[in-house]
């Protein structure tokens, strides 16, 4: 799969999710294409703390 970027779809953006883009941020040919928050304060906190999301 080289050259290609694997695009993630992430549910939430609690604990589980940060823990997952640590880990993703480390590993090349990969993007964050979407991030939903049943709370838009949650997922504003999220955005603030990960844009660009392209990791």
């Amino acid at each position: 799969m080289t050259g290609k970027t694997v695009r993630i779809g992430l549910l939430g953006a609690g604990f589980v999710v940060e823990f997952n883009l640590q880990v993703l941020k480390d590993v090349s040919g990969n993007e964050a294409a979407l991030v939903y928050s049943r709370s838009e304060a949650s997922a504003q906190k999220f955005s603030w703390r990960w844009e660009p999301v392209r990791l």
